[in-house]
């Protein structure tokens, strides 16, 4: 019996798929134009063109902590409900949304708001 290592052809051609689209290469810039905006940003509010020590380096690098984790978080609270939404819709235009919802599947139904409706 062959055993397979890795993660299988169906990831390996979704990924390949999804790394090719020109979205990702704008999300991708996008990121490191805010990282690099923030960065920047608390270099000039904190450092200046002043010299450095070893103390304004240490509240330099807690400062870009806060910036990366800052623009890393905003980011997420932006696009998990934006992907979410883009699913459920795609999945609606397909026509296979449908299926889901009149599956019997109660837990989902009602986190999605619509077991009230079925007296569930």
């Amino acid at each position: 019996m062959d055993s397979r290592l890795g993660l299988g052809p169906v990831f390996a051609y979704e990924w390949l798929i999804a790394s090719r689209r020109w979205q990702m290469y704008a999300l991708r810039s996008l990121l490191v134009l805010l990282l690099g905006l923030g960065l920047g940003f608390v270099w000039y509010s904190k450092i200046g063109f002043d010299s450095l020590s070893l103390a304004r380096m240490a509240r330099v690098g807690e400062a870009f902590f806060c910036a990366i984790v800052g623009v890393q978080l905003s980011i997420l609270l932006m696009a998990a409900p934006a992907a979410t939404a883009g699913a459920i819709c795609q999945d609606g235009a397909r026509g296979t949304l449908i299926h889901l919802l009149v599956s019997g599947n109660w837990l989902l139904m009602r986190c999605l708001g619509q077991g009230n409706r079925f007296g569930w």
